[in-house]
């Protein structure tokens, strides 16, 4: 829906959709670094991303919680 919306636009809309689509993936990869996650793949406009599994050993500031664990 966006992308033929801006393509009604021509040329200049193709270019506002990329900026935009750009600056959300510049932020998403300065909040992942900043929680501690690894872009492990771009794949189109999306990211595969992976934490470190948190443990005490490790200290690792990125807690997740593993609700097929039992305890």
């Amino acid at each position: 829906m966006i992308s033929e919306a801006c393509a009604l636009m021509g040329v200049r809309g193709n270019e506002e959709l990329a900026f935009c689509i750009n600056r959300y993936m510049e932020g998403m990869v300065k909040s992942l670094g900043k929680y501690g996650g690894d872009i492990i793949k771009f794949v189109g406009d999306a990211m595969i991303v992976m934490w470190p599994r948190f443990t005490a050993d490790t200290g690792s500031t990125s807690p997740r919680v593993d609700k097929n664990k039992d305890t």
